[in-house]
């Protein structure tokens, strides 16, 4: 039996034809109300919320228990964050494995979150939790230690084979070279291996209008930290920079660290 609105009475003959079209479309259409207003869904967007809502319940929850027996052990925690940080970490650890140095994928990378000091260092482990754990910091890097253990232990056999391109070292800049070591707050505790500029001459920023902001090297490290509580090296990358003064002139250079990439040492 269908219930028929009949927003205009013109007898019989228009309530009767309505209830022929209630008919055809219901097997379409649904009604939803929302503030006291009738809205007509099409059955595809009904389809599509049973499958949203089928999704949803496909996240991990409560594993019943069989009756007589132990519940099962889950594949995955019922921490939706932690959950996240295992699909990376596993994906991360498939990327180390399949590195290859004649056909380099991206598996030491430096991507957020940076993975590759979380796994090989325990100093840097402890920080990532204390800044990114939340209240369940302690849970949540129990959960993980076994997956971090398993990316440093694949990292163990192809980060060595990870090593800096000559080419970014190609040019040498002793003053340079010296305002970059001192802009690395760690520079007392270096063994520098090698260092140098990508760029013999200054490349320059621009804004929209042309006019110059700043021109700037890149300057490189390859450097072993003897404070590390890990075997390998860093590769520091160090911009060299001279800011715009106005009339073709430059200021004072300085420098800014951009990036600190765990990397092979020399063998």
């Amino acid at each position: 039996m269908y219930k028929v609105k009949a927003f205009v009475t013109s007898g019989a003959i228009v309530i009767f034809a309505l209830a022929i079209i209630q008919l055809a479309a219901e097997a379409a259409f649904s009604q939803i109300k929302i503030g006291g207003v009738t809205i007509t869904l099409p059955e595809k967007i009904r389809k599509t919320e049973k499958s949203a809502t089928k999704d949803e319940n496909m996240r991990p929850g409560p594993t019943p228990t069989p009756a007589g027996g132990r519940a099962p052990v889950r594949g995955a925690s019922s921490d939706a964050w932690v959950d996240i940080m295992l699909d990376e970490l596993k994906k991360k650890q498939a990327e180390v494995e399949a590195f290859d140095p004649a056909s380099p994928n991206r598996a030491f990378d430096i991507f957020t979150p940076y993975w590759i000091p979380v796994a090989v260092s325990q100093r840097a482990r402890q920080e990532y939790f204390r800044r990114n754990g939340g209240p369940k910091s302690a849970e949540r890097q129990a959960v993980l230690t076994p997956a971090l253990d398993a990316l440093a232990a694949a990292a163990a056999k192809k980060l060595p084979l990870f090593k800096p391109n000559a080419s970014v070292f190609a040019f040498r800049n002793p003053t340079g070279e010296q305002m970059v070591i001192r802009g690395l707050r760690n520079s007392a505790t270096l063994k520098v291996n090698k260092i140098g500029f990508e760029e013999a001459n200054w490349l320059i920023e621009k804004n929209a209008l042309g006019i110059p902001l700043n021109r700037y090297k890149h300057g490189y490290i390859w450097a072993r930290d003897g404070t590390d509580d890990h075997q390998y090296c860093h590769l520091y990358v160090i911009y060299l920079q001279q800011d715009y003064a106005g009339g073709g002139t430059y200021g004072q250079a300085f420098t800014k660290i951009r990036d600190d990439q765990i990397v092979g040492c020399p063998q």
